[in-house]
Order: C-alpha cells, then sequence, then structure tokens
C-alpha cells in the first residue's frame, strides 16, 4: 500500500526519539496540572454546619437582649406604681399630723398632690419654710414614658384629661379617711398590670396580676 507523508516521516523517527516523546505523552496526561482541581476547604467559604452555628448564636442573643429590654419595662412599671402607693400613704400621714387635707389631681400624663387652704386646693409645691419640708415629696410629677394609667372612684370610672383638674380626685382627711379609689398603671411592652386601691378606712394596698404585693 501506499505509504503517506506523515506515516514516512514517522517512520523515518528514530526508535530512542520516538521512545522519549511517548514517555512525555504519558506524563503530560497524568499530571496534575491536567488533573480536575479540588476544592480548598479555605477557598470554598463557611461550611453549612458553621453556618447553622452563627445563626443560633445571633437567635440566643436576640433572645437575650428582648429579655433585657422587656426587664427594664417591667421593673419601671413596678417602681412607679410603688412610688405612687408611698406617696399617698405619706400623704395621709401628713394629712393626719398636720390637721390639714390632702388630694390628688390626675391628669393623662401627670399627678400634683395639693392641700386645701380653706378657700379652695393649692399646690404643695406653694407652701415654703418648715410647712413644705415634710411635703416636699409630693411634689408634681409626670408619668415615666410608656406608662398608662386609669381610675375608678366610686365605682366609676374617672375620666383623665391632658391638665390637671381644678379639684382632687382622691382626698385624704385629717381623720386619716380618705376617698375610695381604684388606679391601675400599665405598659404596652409590659403583660403584668399593676393595681392599687385605696379604701374609705385608710387602707392602701399594691397588687399585680401575679398576686398582691
Amino acid at each position: 500500500m501506499p505509504t503517506s507523508d506523515a506515516a514516512r516521516a514517522v517512520e523515518n523517527v528514530p526508535v530512542p526519539v520516538m521512545a522519549s516523546v511517548w514517555r512525555g505523552i504519558r506524563m503530560t496526561a497524568g499530571s496534575p496540572a491536567c488533573m480536575p482541581k479540588t476544592t480548598v476547604r479555605g477557598e470554598a467559604g463557611f461550611s453549612l454546619i458553621e453556618l447553622l452555628v452563627v445563626l443560633v448564636i445571633l437567635a440566643v442573643l436576640a433572645t437575650l437582649v428582648g429579655l433585657s429590654v422587656t426587664g427594664v419595662a417591667s421593673r419601671q412599671l413596678e417602681n412607679q406604681a410603688q412610688r405612687l402607693q408611698a406617696l399617698l400613704q405619706l400623704a395621709c400621714e401628713q394629712s393626719v399630723m398636720t390637721g390639714r387635707e390632702l388630694g390628688l389631681r390626675m391628669a393623662v400624663a401627670q399627678w400634683e398632690f395639693v392641700y386645701f387652704s380653706g378657700e379652695n386646693w393649692v399646690g404643695v409645691e406653694q407652701l415654703t419654710g418648715v410647712e413644705r419640708a415634710p411635703l416636699e415629696a409630693l411634689r408634681s410629677r409626670t408619668l415615666e414614658d410608656g406608662l398608662q394609667w386609669r381610675a375608678e372612684r366610686d365605682g366609676e370610672a374617672l375620666s383623665l384629661t391632658e391638665a390637671l383638674p381644678e379639684m382632687p380626685q382622691w382626698v385624704c382627711f385629717d381623720s386619716g379617711e380618705m376617698t375610695a379609689l381604684n388606679l391601675w398603671m400599665t405598659r404596652a411592652d409590659v403583660d403584668t398590670e399593676w393595681s392599687l386601691q385605696a379604701r374609705a378606712n385608710g387602707e392602701i394596698t399594691l397588687e399585680s396580676n401575679d398576686g398582691i404585693r
């Protein structure tokens, strides 16, 4: 059969040279450079397990922050309710000691203790000198941000306005008796509701939906 030019060229190549060429071809075909590259773990980013661990940690941190915020709000509500109870008790003690009727005027977001001057009700802050000293704690106050309250007197709901009313909604007499009043304090971000009850016999109690305090 006639031989092509390519075949004749290969036949004319010396045997040692051909052997060397074939060894080079085999080495090249099997070299690491021609093999598929494997992905190095460090270049592939986070594994699925690592991502899950990070998500769990973030969820725990979010829960802790939420509980912390709720705890602060709950303590603020409780402190405000306890402070009002203490101030009402102080007002009654001073009323008995001084023979002067003391009352509480309440608005939507503030309150003021007043005394009866014989003609009208006057804020205790207008007292001076020795008369004012024991009543200093009964100064005007505002509700802390987020707090709300509502009140009932003799079983009827009181309508609290933005401005303080002229007449007090609660009065403690020099005999130790007082106006019967129920008052509730709440916060939108706290489940607990605090209830203050002032009875006509002079007893003042404070309780939450978790029990009497």
